[in-house]
């Protein structure tokens, strides 16, 4: 056995341990033990959070993100305010068990905001904060996974495309396989809905679960489904509807001008329906 007195630690581990050690400490010192036990503490002890502490927990993340929006990057070695409450919510999430499920709402809000500050390695714990964030609540709550799919892919979206920041397209690009195809079966209804992502071989897998759950269409039910796509509210989802919309015209042209041609209600209606939606994102 390796006796931990001869193991030496890296002098840059030991520094970021006691960052994020203390960033844990700031929001932890704060926390107040609750009134009456919870009743799962029987069953669950020290391994998961009680509910009363995993509030005041998220207040003090949302306080970090809020106050530290604007700061300027720093080093690996000295993670600002923002890199260590992301930490901070990353390790409750792994330790709020069943209570996840209670949270859901502040869980996504909070790690969709840490995708929106300026610094790379804080966006990039926020995408490994939704992979405990999705695992958890599959074991806690699996039907919740087609509730919050929608708003967590809505988020990745820019981040698909973005070659400046390579590690955080792979992280991205991670994520989505793990959503997408892992818990394919808890989220295919939702994905129906979805354009298809980017093309791209790294996301490849992911398009082709999106076209499973999408089943065999023709040409009215996709072209159906892309202007559904045009009219979300997300400006992200709309770029990606165009990309798909932009495919489907080159290669169903011969049906489009039919559809142009046509005189029967459902086609005009149909043709109007796209029309209308262009306009929006125009």
């Amino acid at each position: 056995d390796v006796l931990w007195r001869d193991f030496i630690i890296p002098k840059d581990v030991l520094t970021k341990l006691k960052d994020t050690l203390s960033a844990i400490a700031v929001i932890v010192q704060k926390l107040q033990p609750p009134m009456e036990p919870s009743p799962s503490s029987d069953s669950e002890g020290a391994w998961s959070l009680q509910s009363e502490h995993i509030s005041m927990i998220l207040k003090g993340v949302s306080d970090h993100l809020k106050d530290n929006t604007n700061q300027a990057t720093v080093t690996i070695l000295s993670p600002n305010k923002e890199v260590q409450a992301i930490r901070c919510l990353n390790i409750m999430i792994e330790l709020s068990g069943f209570h996840v499920k209670e949270f859901t709402p502040g869980f996504l809000a909070l790690l969709t905001k840490g995708l929106e500050v300026q610094d790379e390695l804080a966006r990039i714990h926020s995408v490994q904060g939704f992979t405990y964030f999705v695992d958890a609540l599959a074991l806690a709550d699996p039907s919740q996974l087609k509730r919050i799919v929608e708003p967590i892919v809505v988020a990745l979206l820019p981040f698909l495309e973005d070659s400046e920041s390579p590690n955080m397209q792979d992280a991205v690009i991670r994520l989505m396989e793990r959503l997408v195809i892992k818990y394919q079966d808890q989220v295919h209804t939702e994905l129906q809905r979805f354009p298809l992502l980017p093309s791209s071989p790294e996301l490849r897998k992911v398009n082709e679960a999106i076209q499973k759950s999408k089943g065999k269409m023709d040409q009215s039910k996709h072209l159906k489904s892309i202007i559904e796509s045009l009219n979300h509210d997300a400006i992200s989802v709309k770029y990606s509807a165009l990309g798909e919309l932009k495919t489907f015209l080159v290669s169903q042209q011969e049906w489009i001008n039919g559809l142009i041609n046509s005189v029967e209600d459902r086609d005009k209606a149909l043709m109007n329906g796209l029309l209308h939606a262009l306009f929006k994102c125009s």
